[in-house]
């Protein structure tokens, strides 16, 4: 999916298809790497697992899901204009009858500032060139997503901090949560975009209040 304008909604992130090498630049830095891996798995190893959609989750055990995630915040008033971060993240999921209470976190963020959509086309057709320019801008500050699904497809809440080249975001707000596969091997979280309400994270950057685009694919 294109961006014409920043403002447009965002596909999922497995839009980041190409083959991707860290190298020695990007540390631990895993989200990149984490999340071309995640799309490999559900696409060309597993390509139905895509679109088959977890008929009910488990009514017992726990799972462990680790992956990545991206957000998008505007910076400019016609949206034409924005900050794209990713960060590490993980999930952990404890299943009993009737539904699944979720905990993980977004930690270890980089970031690009004031990219416009040509940019953000350029960065989704070749992930590739994204790696060296996520590297110049290290974040600090985690946001937490947490709540109790009744289902296999249901909101979950995201919150918190993070700070990049001293600008400061703050995120609250529901995000759309989906397990997929028929044993729920992956999961995925959509906010914002082309989601729509009530799914729609607020990103208020340095005290400027805003919508954000969260997108996030993990797997077990």
């Amino acid at each position: 999916m294109k961006f014409e304008m920043l403002a447009l909604g965002i596909a999922m992130p497995v839009a980041l298809s190409g083959c991707m090498s860290p190298g020695t630049e990007t540390g631990d830095f895993q989200a990149p790497q984490r999340l071309a891996e995640l799309y490999n798995a559900t696409m060309d190893e597993n390509h139905a697992l895509v679109y088959s959609e977890t008929a009910a989750l488990p009514s017992s055990g726990s799972a462990e899901y680790s992956g990545a995630v991206m957000m998008v915040a505007a910076t400019s008033v016609d949206a034409t204009t924005a900050d794209l971060l990713m960060a590490d993240s993980t999930l952990s999921a404890s299943f009993a009858a009737g539904g699944a209470t979720i905990d993980g976190d977004m930690t270890n963020w980089h970031g690009i500032q004031n990219i416009d959509a040509t940019t953000l086309n350029n960065y989704i057709d070749a992930p590739e060139t994204m790696i060296d320019d996520l590297n110049q801008g290290v974040g600090s500050g985690s946001l937490s997503i947490s709540g109790t699904m009744t289902g296999p497809q249901d909101g979950l809440t995201v919150s918190g901090d993070v700070a990049l080249n001293g600008t400061n975001y703050g995120v609250d707000g529901q995000v759309l949560t989906q397990f997929y596969g028929p044993n729920g091997e992956y999961v995925t979280i959509q906010g914002g975009g082309d989601v729509g309400a009530p799914y729609v994270p607020t990103v208020t950057i340095d005290g400027q209040v805003g919508e954000g685009i969260i997108l996030g694919l993990y797997g077990k």
